[in-house]
């Protein structure tokens, strides 16, 4: 099988029934690990929902 493209995304809770899902995609190359791929994917959606949502991290910020 090969693997040409890896996708991540997560629905993050922010008020009582109000959601935000953020996803990324990345596009890999020969050689490239899918498994680090998402890795990074997940740490670019954990960042972008921080960076736009403060307020609720006000107290903790989560550890990634």
């Amino acid at each position: 099988m090969k693997i040409d493209r890896i996708t991540y995304s997560k629905l993050f809770p922010l008020a009582s029934f109000t959601n935000e899902k953020i996803g990324a995609e990345a596009f890999l190359e020969e050689g490239d690990s899918p498994q680090l791929a998402l890795i990074m994917l997940k740490d670019i959606v954990e960042k972008m929902h921080i960076d736009t949502n403060p307020q609720l991290y006000l107290d903790h910020v989560p550890d990634s």
